[in-house]
């Protein structure tokens, strides 16, 4: 089976609501295409750069 970038981000969106992920960065990730990384303990969310990105998005 083969998966467009496309259908990834849509599965990506419903998981990140069905695991209770914070409405505005789920709403980032969906318009403007940002990724957030959550550091425990504290849940403060960093977003993550061009470099840390490059192994994510292949």
């Amino acid at each position: 089976m083969n998966i467009n970038r496309e259908e990834k981000k849509i599965e990506a969106i419903v998981r990140m609501k069905l695991w209770g992920i914070y409405g505005p960065t789920i709403e980032q990730f969906e318009k403007e295409n940002l990724f957030s990384e959550n550091r425990l303990p504290f849940g403060v969310c960093f977003w993550v750069k061009n470099k840390q990105l490059s192994g994510i998005l292949k």
